[in-house]
């Protein structure tokens, strides 16, 4: 009897594009490596394919095979989660060159498992042979996240979950896509929620960079919300200087310590413009200091008498006087 195929779906959806869509159990009674692998081959020469992933997971050993032969193919390969990829499945999802993830999707990674019977021996080869196993899955998390084995090794103990924007945190995804109907909804929505001008969204529009934008608008109120600065995130989104999502993440990076250094100067009032013009730290501090510099002249020359706000620092001979009324006695 042949088995149910459901799971697997290929088309060629444009000349030189093609997508595959995996759905359910990964391994010998749902997506088993070879025929992915012969249905890959079937595509001939292809540019671009986009693969699709709703799955719990499976195997580890058909899960390492679909990526490896999706990371040697010449194509530009873009990884869709439509749901969840776990397990197994968010292994394969390490092959792409992109990896999307729609806001309502989640991503958990964990510790392969087995079941095991038999005699001592037999269960210490049995946990010898999972420990090998862990070695392949840390190598293929780090080297798409960057994370060290350590790192990967406490995820992969924990059994971590992971919503789209953690993902993309943590480096096991690229994008975080808003829910929407269509590009410009979606474009609606980020400009509200960044508070980016109606006229300014219009010209975005027209120049083809709604779509772009709106993504790399999620980037930015993710990380800023994660930097606890979410109040600067419109005025990161605004910069169209800012085209990537890493001169993104170094703009965000950059308006937390700025925040920081205006707090620490008692001049929070001075982050937002210094975040605008994307002052460096050097003219930030030269900023502040002028600013201090200003007022403290202010209150030098403005002619009124001091008031208790105002009134002149205490000389050290004063305090001294406090502290130890009778210094000048014991000094002699």
């Amino acid at each position: 009897m042949p088995r149910n195929k459901s799971w697997f779906q290929v088309n060629a959806s444009a000349p030189g594009e093609a997508e595959i869509a995996v759905r359910g159990l990964i391994g010998e009674w749902g997506v088993n490596d070879v025929d992915f692998i012969n249905a890959l081959e079937s595509l001939g020469e292809i540019d671009a394919l986009t693969v699709r992933i709703n799955s719990r997971g499976g195997d580890v050993d058909h899960a390492l095979s679909i990526f490896n032969a999706l990371k040697s193919h010449p194509a530009n390969i873009t990884v869709r989660i439509d749901a969840v990829a776990m397990s197994a499945a968010s292994i394969i999802a390490m092959a792409g060159d992109q990896i999307i993830m729609p806001a309502n999707t989640m991503m958990m990674i964990h510790n392969p498992w087995t079941i095991a019977a038999g005699n001592a021996q037999d269960l210490r080869q049995a946990a010898d042979t999972l420990d090998k196993y862990t070695t392949l899955l840390i190598s293929t998390y780090t080297a798409r996240t960057g994370k060290s084995e350590a790192e990967i090794q406490a995820m992969l103990d924990e059994e971590t979950f992971m919503t789209a924007a953690e993902a993309v945190e943590q480096g096991f995804a690229d994008t975080v896509e808003a829910i929407a109907k269509n590009p410009a909804a979606q474009a609606r929505a980020y400009a509200a929620a960044l508070g980016i001008p109606d006229d300014v969204l219009a010209r975005m529009a027209a120049a083809g960079e709604v779509e772009k934008s709106s993504s790399l608008a999620a980037h930015i109120q993710a990380r800023a919300t994660l930097l606890g600065i979410e109040a600067h995130a419109a005025d990161i989104a605004l910069d169209e200087n800012l085209t990537t999502v890493e001169s993104a993440y170094a703009a965000l990076a950059d308006a937390r310590e700025i925040v920081d250094l205006c707090a620490l100067a008692s001049m929070p009032e001075q982050a937002a413009p210094l975040i605008r013009r994307r002052a460096t730290l050097a003219e930030a501090r030269k900023t502040l200091t002028d600013a201090r510099a200003d007022a403290d002249e202010s209150i030098r020359t403005d002619g009124h008498p001091p008031s208790e706000s105002h009134k002149p620092a205490q000389s050290s001979a004063d305090v001294w006087a406090k502290v130890i009324p009778n210094r000048q006695t014991k000094e002699q």
